[in-house]
């Protein structure tokens, strides 16, 4: 089921003109983050669309694998909220958070834990190039 050549669920904001984004788009994962990480792919996993060998399933959290499909996306780890991005307008970047993004409870593990000076440092830098 890897390689879909249908364009994912979020597609449209990278696109839409005039109203798509034009300013750095940013994602966060971690590998804490069990409702995207686990739970999702379990779910889909019922109804048979996922492949679990496979790098990249059909169908994938962005909490878990970030933008994917995109000539030009970076992928990079999230730095602590003192560090310097340089994000730029148009570009996406998936951040690596496991790091950060690392603690919570219960089925979802640490997918509410967004609230961290790190992730709030990064977002704010993306703001302001926008």
């Amino acid at each position: 089921m890897q390689g879909s050549t249908s364009p994912g669920y979020f597609q449209k904001v990278l696109t839409r003109q005039p109203t798509g984004v034009s300013g750095p788009i940013i994602t966060t994962r971690s590998t804490r983050d069990t409702a995207v990480g686990v739970l999702y792919p379990a779910a889909v996993g019922l109804v048979r669309e996922a492949d679990f060998a496979a790098a990249l399933p059909k169908y994938g959290a962005i909490g878990a694998f970030g933008i994917q499909g995109r000539a030009g996306v970076i992928d990079r780890p999230m730095l602590d909220a003192n560090g310097e991005y340089n994000f730029k307008p148009g570009t996406i970047t998936n951040l690596e958070a496991s790091q950060f993004i690392a603690h919570g409870g219960g089925a979802s593990g640490a997918h509410s834990d967004i609230d961290g000076p790190q992730v709030a440092h990064a977002m704010w830098q993306a703001a302001l190039v926008s």
